[in-house]
């Protein structure tokens, strides 16, 4: 388990768009949208967010389907998908017609 696993120290907005390559609007956007599970939807740009692991690890994800090209409909499916309580982040995540190998992504030790 690495140390933001065990942090209290909730993560910055800063912090989770250098870990995930997020860009602070895609972050905002995704919040605005409700594709980020635990983030308010009005909370509105230039207001601080605080981040947990799961957030990060589930915004990760997002980023890496949307790097891979993944449409808007199919990212708010996969959002969904990935909000559910017994995921399995070592399966396969199938989304219609696209099928991503592996969820679990490997986060960098802070410390």
């Amino acid at each position: 388990m690495s140390a933001i696993e065990t942090s209290p120290t909730p993560l910055r907005t800063v912090d989770v768009a250098a870990l995930s390559g997020a860009s602070y609007r895609q972050l905002d956007y995704w919040c605005s949208e409700g594709l980020v599970p635990g983030q308010p939807a009005d909370v509105g740009t230039g207001n601080r967010r605080q981040w947990t692991y799961d957030q990060l690890r589930h915004v990760r994800c997002l980023a890496a389907l949307t790097a891979a090209g993944v449409n808007g409909r199919d990212l708010r499916h996969a959002s969904a998908r990935l909000a559910e309580p017994d995921l399995d982040w070592d399966a396969p995540l199938e989304l219609d017609h696209i099928r991503y190998v592996r969820l679990s992504l490997d986060l960098p030790s802070l410390l």
